[in-house]
Order: structure tokens, then C-alpha cells, then sequence
């Protein structure tokens, strides 16, 4: 046998995984220029912190970063696709750019309202500027329109408590068209909210603009249409407080 000879023997096929695993592992994507899919979310800490719920009892993941948020829009699957970057581009004080604003966007997949009163501690630790609450399309189907409305409240009472130097925003909640009485289930919801954030002296953010054909073909997340919107809804309301 010539022992100058290469060895040509092919890869074995636990080589070809470990190769493959590698270039998945490299891989990224930016979730705002992709369609809305359903694919487990994974912790992104450029662009916010995504955590999926799997049951009540999951914990939550720990932030990585130390960079203190003036801003944190955190909520449910709703707003996974919201992109911080970009946002973060967009807002201006007194018509440039700003410098001083850090935007965090948390997105706990599958909370409603009762996980939300677990979940926003970690953030009112850190004591952000801004709060952007968007939770409550995941109760829809489970709550009366009067328990639905008072979980949220009962979140803003919590901020307010722990953390009085935060200005909380209360993000309405989406149309869905799922099912046909959920949009006006929602719309009532809606209406009950804002009644308690002006009596309560709270900002609303009104995601009026996104209609049926701006969610998805399930009918209930957003098409990146639908998410560009919302983006916009958000940067509208923290430009606003920036300048005034």
C-alpha cells in the first residue's frame, strides 16, 4: 500500500451534522423584514429580549445586558417582530436624532395578564423612563371583558407602585379576525381602557390603523405590514414625550 496516499474516505454522517449545526447556528435574520411565523423565539440581545412561555411556571430568562433602557416596550407575542434598532433611529429631540434614548423590547410569547404581573418586576428593577405595556390578546378567548381590563390595570398599578418615576403607557390591544365576536370583544376592551387611563391620567397608544388585512392568514399576529405599523404607533407616542 502506497502510504503517500490521501485518504479519500468520506465524512462520516455525525461529521456532516456537526457541519450543518454550524452553519444553522451562524445563521441570522432580522425579524422585521421576515413574515410572521411561528417558530420558537429565542433571546436576541441586539434587538430585545424574546422569552417563550411554554406553561405558568417557566422562569424567566436573565438579561444579559447592563445597558440601562430610557424606553422598554414589553408584551406578548404581539410585538415580537418589533425591532429596537430600528425604532431607536427614529426617534428625534427637537428635530435630530437622539443620543441619550436606549429603547428594550421584551417579548414574553404566550403571557397574558396574569403572567404580565410576573414578568414586568425584572424591568421595574431597572427603573426605565418608559414603559410601554402591550398585553392581552392572549386572554381574549379566556376572560370577560371586565377581568381582561382590570389585569391591566392591575399592571399599571404595579409599575406605579414599584417603580414611580416611570411613565407607563398602555399599548390598546389589536383587532383579530379569528373569530368574529373576538373584534368586538376587543373593541370593548379597548374602550374600557381608555376610560381608566384618562381617569387615571395615563397615555394610550391606539393601534386603530391596524385593520384585518394587516395580520397574518391565522388572523391574529401581525403581517410585517401589521408590525410596521404598530412600530410606527410606538414611535409616534415616544417622540411625542421626547419633545414635550
Amino acid at each position: 500500500m502506497n502510504k503517500n496516499k490521501k485518504d479519500t474516505k468520506a465524512p462520516s454522517r455525525a461529521t456532516k451534522r456537526q457541519a450543518a449545526s454550524v452553519i444553522t447556528k451562524s445563521h441570522t435574520t432580522n425579524p422585521v423584514l421576515n413574515s410572521n411565523q411561528y417558530a420558537p423565539l429565542t433571546i436576541e440581545e441586539s434587538e430585545g429580549d424574546e422569552v417563550e412561555i411554554t406553561r405558568e411556571t417557566a422562569p424567566t430568562r436573565k438579561l444579559k445586558s447592563n445597558t440601562q433602557a430610557s424606553t422598554v416596550i414589553i408584551g406578548d407575542s404581539m410585538i415580537k417582530y418589533i425591532d429596537s434598532k430600528r425604532l431607536l433611529r427614529g426617534i428625534k429631540k427637537n428635530g435630530q436624532i437622539s443620543r441619550r434614548t436606549a429603547i428594550r423590547a421584551e417579548t414574553y410569547r404566550g403571557a397574558g395578564v396574569d403572567d404580565m404581573k410576573h414578568h414586568i418586576k425584572p424591568c421595574l428593577q431597572r427603573k426605565p423612563e418608559k414603559i410601554i405595556l402591550h398585553v392581552g390578546t392572549n386572554d381574549i378567548g379566556s376572560k370577560r371583558a371586565k377581568e381582561l381590563v382590570k389585569g391591566i390595570n392591575d399592571i399599571c398599578e404595579i409599575i406605579q407602585k414599584d417603580s414611580p418615576t416611570s411613565e407607563v403607557a398602555v399599548s390598546l390591544l389589536v383587532t383579530r379576525a379569528d373569530r368574529p365576536e373576538y373584534k368586538t370583544k376587543i373593541e370593548k376592551v379597548n374602550m374600557a381602557l381608555i376610560d381608566y387611563c384618562e381617569s387615571k391620567n395615563i397615555q394610550v397608544i391606539d393601534h386603530a390603523n391596524i385593520e384585518t388585512k394587516h395580520l397574518n392568514p391565522y388572523g391574529v399576529h401581525l403581517s410585517r405590514l401589521g408590525t410596521s405599523i404598530m412600530a410606527r404607533n410606538f414611535l409616534s407616542y415616544i417622540n411625542n414625550v421626547e419633545n414635550n
